[in-house]
């Protein structure tokens, strides 16, 4: 039987990796998670989009994530320069956060800096989990959650 090396083991960055490739590691990770918790919880993945639009049909805003274990996780709240402090960010909030309690999930995470939206979030009841200063220099980088039950 041939015992894995370190020294057998080539490490590279690998720049515009195929689908294929990230979806392999992901598989990796998964296999792993569904080994530590069940599939109970693991087998609860799926992604979560927000979009808002003009009359035209054109995209002003939107929410990216994805809900998985207990957890919604926001990656990306955006909207339009042109559509800010219309209430666009809190509606789309609001529909991402009553998707979550509608499938189950009671917990909602993000992640925010000091030039972002940390104000917005904390109005909206999110706490600080944890933060990272001169993440990027000269601002904070915030971990926040919120309880959704």
């Amino acid at each position: 039987m041939n015992t894995p090396s370190s020294s057998n083991i080539c490490i590279e960055t690998v720049s515009n990796a195929p689908r294929e490739l990230q979806e392999q590691i992901n598989k990796g990770l998964l296999e792993h998670n569904h080994a530590q918790l069940g599939s109970e919880l693991t087998s609860r993945y799926q992604p979560l989009v927000v979009a808002a639009r003009n009359e035209a049909g054109d995209v002003v805003g939107g929410i990216l994530g994805y809900m998985v274990w207990d957890f919604t996780h926001i990656d990306t709240l955006w909207v339009a320069e042109s559509h800010r402090g219309l209430d666009i960010g809190t509606q789309l909030m609001d529909q991402a956060e009553q998707e979550a309690i509608a499938l189950g999930f009671p917990h909602i995470s993000l992640e925010t800096t000091s030039f972002q939206a940390l104000a917005f979030y904390q109005k909206r009841g999110f706490t600080i989990a944890g933060q990272v200063p001169n993440k990027p220099k000269g601002h904070t980088w915030y971990y926040l959650e919120k309880d959704l039950s």
